[in-house]
């Protein structure tokens, strides 16, 4: 998997990274998954997106911006379930305007969806995705607690993480101190997910994703540093 490198602190006092928009639709319905999301100028989106039977491709938005692939993992119990977590690259956003953002899966999904975030106070001192400090994956996680594991070490702090898993029995409960910002399930083929968000406070390298077991499970996990760090 691709490795971010950690940053360093500069001297100027941080800033907190708010949530400031976000909205998803994840069902049961094949083909292009639409989000609508309120913009602020200089602001930063993620998305995290979910298929079946597909890997889905990098979203696209209304705004002519491009997107990087920040985390890619799957379940390989059949059949296959993807989850990839996008940024975008191409700057921050240039006005309060609504974006709409579009993930269109490769043919054969049978469902699956997106939500996206707008990181307010991201630190983006030049073009392209600066403000992506770490991230890390968990493929084909075995019965247990699911978790979230960061690759580049333990989190700051002052930066915001957001993670996901999906599995094939159980939305897992949000790991402690995080905000469980949606979940569900739905069938043909068995899917169950949960996304969070932390936007400051946490220090840990392996997050454990509440107490429920799964199995034919797997977890992405990003995290971005705020102005000022």
């Amino acid at each position: 998997m691709k490795h971010y490198a950690r940053f360093i602190k500069g001297a100027a006092g941080p800033q907190t990274i708010v949530i400031g928009a976000s909205a998803h639709t994840i069902n049961t319905n094949a083909g292009a998954k639409v989000v609508a999301i309120t913009g602020k100028a200089g602001s930063n989106l993620v998305a995290v997106c979910v298929s079946t039977a597909t890997l889905s491709q990098p979203p696209t938005d209304d705004k002519g911006g491009s997107w990087i692939q920040a985390v890619n993992t799957a379940s390989s119990a059949a059949p296959a379930r993807y989850l990839r977590i996008f940024v975008r690259q191409s700057g921050g956003l240039a006005d309060a305007s609504t974006v709409t953002v579009t993930e269109t899966p490769t043919s054969g999904d049978t469902g699956g969806g997106m939500a996206v975030f707008r990181l307010d106070n991201a630190d983006e001192t030049a073009p392209g995705y600066a403000y992506l400090d770490n991230n890390g994956l968990v493929s084909d996680g075995a019965t247990g607690v699911p978790y979230l594991a960061f690759s580049a070490g333990a989190c700051l702090a002052t930066n915001c993480q957001i993670g996901a898993v999906i599995s094939t029995n159980t939305s897992p409960a949000a790991p402690t101190g995080w905000t469980l910002y949606a979940s569900g399930s739905y069938a043909t083929p068995t899917l169950f997910w949960a996304i969070y968000y932390r936007t400051s406070g946490e220090t840990g390298t392996t997050i454990s994703c509440g107490a429920a077991s799964a199995t034919g499970w797997c977890s992405s996990c990003v995290e971005f540093k705020p102005l000022g760090v």
